[in-house]
């Protein structure tokens, strides 16, 4: 048995347009990321979905709502892992800030970030490919301790941000050795927001050798997904 995850990327914030350090901010959508959360819940209303996974920022819940006004009634997980990366101190500065600070300092950008209390690249990584195994290994469970009923888990939706989307994206292809639809298979780097990916999982293979079967999707969002502002940084 195979499991599907259809990974979703918040909407537009005011901080992704101005280009500034979100990090673990608990930042809101502006309008326009509350009409993309509305249309990346029209695009997957009509999906059987049997549970979501969301970040606990804001801007992650108010995208997430979106999706669970078409479907009230399945279960869903805030979760603190799959947050964005902790950028300590620097948090809320721009973005430019980091560069050329760490620049003048004449440090590597991630000892600048760790002594300013954030997460290191590799420290980072790690937590959201645990997250992600953390993920499958609930659903797992859950399926074994119900496999006589029909309460199956074989859909889900992960509502999360653009750095943990860059990161999985790298370890499906680099790590886990995930095979790609070419016809489906869009820009590596930063998903936009609302951006919707979705892969497929053998269980038994504890989350290796799956199939990428979409990447970083904004069809629905039409006239709303151009523009300079789009995609916005990871962060």
């Amino acid at each position: 048995m195979s499991l599907v995850i259809t990974l979703v990327r918040h909407g537009n914030t005011d901080a992704n347009n101005e280009r500034w350090l979100q990090g673990q901010m608990d930042t809101l959508l502006n309008q326009r990321g509350l009409e993309q959360a509305t249309l990346v819940g029209k695009r997957l209303s009509s999906e059987k979905l049997d549970r979501v996974y969301c970040s606990d920022l804001t801007r992650c819940k108010q995208t997430a709502q979106g999706i669970m006004d078409h479907h009230p009634t399945i279960p869903i997980k805030y979760c603190d892992d799959i947050r964005e990366r902790g950028f300590g101190s620097l948090s809320g500065k721009p973005i430019s800030f980091l560069m050329n600070e760490s620049s003048r300092l004449e440090k590597n950008m991630d000892v600048f970030v760790k002594e300013q209390g954030g997460e290191t690249t590799e420290m980072f990584e790690k937590r959201i490919i645990q997250a992600y195994h953390a993920i499958l290994n609930d659903v797992e469970e859950h399926n074994y301790n119900h496999h006589q009923e029909n309460t199956m888990i074989q859909h889900i939706v992960i509502v999360t941000h653009g750095g943990p989307l860059k990161v999985l994206t790298r370890y499906w292809i680099e790590e886990a050795h995930f095979k790609v639809d070419p016809s489906n298979f869009g820009k590596r780097g930063n998903h936009g927001n609302t951006a919707v990916t979705r892969i497929n999982v053998p269980q038994q293979q504890k989350g290796h050798y799956g199939v990428i079967e979409l990447l970083n999707s904004t069809t629905h969002l039409g006239d709303l997904s151009g523009g300079p502002l789009d995609p916005p940084p990871s962060v």
